[in-house]
């Protein structure tokens, strides 16, 4: 067609980068693309649009890509690594730098049930296989739970160009699982005792054909007041640890003396001190400023330490301590027991997990340390335990003295 070619039979040659953060300078661009049209404006307006929607679209895929919260891998069709996000890269240690052109395989490698789980692309059939868990070991060696699906990608003829892995962290809810089964266990086997002894007694109270004196039938309707409120006490602790994990703990502040509120929790469990053979001891320094607290709550986790204590300390001395600092309160029970292995200290502040063995079957859900930590962290204090003088525990809380009125 005289006057110039048609728009079909313009070709550009440009050799564009294909890195978009190298198109900056639109201008320049442009003034390229005009030099290899002829002229024709048309034609160059076109191309600037193509390119800018192309650039666009591309921005928008990997800011989804980067921002996804699960790990994505992408792969070609033999296998090899071609890019990840930031999460997989938190999640395995590999850097992007590092792991580009090697091998899926030899990078992420993942088992399930114990067996090699290949990412082959080649090897898949229809879209990918469904999601699977399995174990992926990260670079530095360490074993992590995730849940691996794989899609994958075609052209438009249907050729395998590689696939797409996203790759979820289950962690939370293998935990989750965890702690279910421990708490079925629990249940099962702790409230097993105490139904078991409640149902035996008020069988043999009430069976006409028995005729007991009056005093074993108080001791007996005793034993059975006595299991009711471990009974009772269980419940309460597992309906507790349910609202703490949903996030339902609400405190009642009201203004305490810290050293009365202590005193009144070490008065109540004197008695069952002197039933284990245990001496229990104060020790308060002078006068104590008072707090605003939820002074329920602060008396449960004193309780449970001491209850704790008296449990572990083997028959010997437990030792209730206040202390007041310029910043904080602290309440510390220190037995003479076991003591508390260091790999298990972070550990027997989550729920169902048990503490070393004292003498003797030592019953209990696992639930009250946990529930302890709940309400002291909730009154912007810390719980913790360490090695006491000489030997066994020294657990130990403390509240701000910004919970003073």
């Amino acid at each position: 067609m005289p006057g110039g070619p048609d728009a079909e039979d313009v070709q550009l040659s440009l050799d564009l980068p294909t890195d978009p953060t190298l198109f900056g300078d639109l201008e320049r661009l442009l003034t390229r693309v005009v030099e290899a049209a002829g002229g024709r404006v048309h034609l160059v307006v076109q191309n600037a649009a193509l390119l800018r929607r192309l650039l666009e679209e591309r921005r928008w895929l990997e800011a989804a890509v980067h921002q996804s919260g699960n790990g994505v891998l992408i792969l070609d069709r033999q296998g090899m690594v071609v890019g990840f996000n930031l999460v997989l890269e938190r999640l395995s240690g590999w850097s992007l730098d590092d792991a580009v052109g090697k091998p899926s395989h030899q990078v992420f490698p993942f088992e399930v049930a114990g067996t090699s789980y290949s990412l082959q692309p080649l090897a898949m059939e229809g879209d990918g296989p469904p999601p699977v868990e399995a174990r992926l070991t990260t670079r530095e060696g360490a074993p992590l739970d995730v849940e691996v699906a794989s899609a994958l990608v075609r052209d438009d003829r249907g050729v395998l160009l590689g696939s797409v892995v996203t790759v979820r962290d289950i962690r939370a809810r293998k935990e989750k699982e965890r702690l279910e089964r421990i708490f079925l266990s629990a249940v099962s086997h702790e409230l097993q005792t105490p139904i078991a002894i409640i149902k035996g007694f008020a069988g043999l109270l009430s069976d006409p054909e028995i005729s007991l004196p009056p005093e074993q039938v108080r001791q007996k309707a005793a034993i059975i007041e006595e299991e009711s409120a471990r009974l009772e006490r269980m419940v309460s602790q597992m309906l507790l640890a349910s609202r703490l994990q949903a996030g339902g703990l609400k405190l009642e502040r009201e203004t305490v003396a810290l050293e009365a509120l202590v005193a009144r929790v070490v008065e109540k469990l004197e008695p069952v001190a002197q039933a284990r053979g245990v001496t229990l001891r104060c020790d308060y320094p002078g006068e104590i400023a008072p707090l605003h607290v939820d002074a329920g709550k602060i008396e449960q986790v004193v309780g449970n330490l001491i209850e704790n204590a008296l449990k572990y300390s083997g028959g010997h001395t437990v030792t209730v301590r206040v202390a007041q600092r310029p910043w904080e309160f602290e309440v510390s029970v220190v037995d003479e027991g076991v003591g508390v292995p260091l790999e298990s200290r972070e550990q027997i502040f989550q729920p169902f997990e048990r503490g070393a063995q004292g003498p003797g079957k030592i019953h209990g859900t696992g639930l009250g340390l946990f529930i302890c930590k709940a309400i002291v962290e909730a009154h912007g204090g810390h719980i913790g335990v360490e090695d006491a003088p000489g030997r066994g525990s020294r657990f130990y809380f403390t509240l701000p003295r910004g919970s003073t009125p």
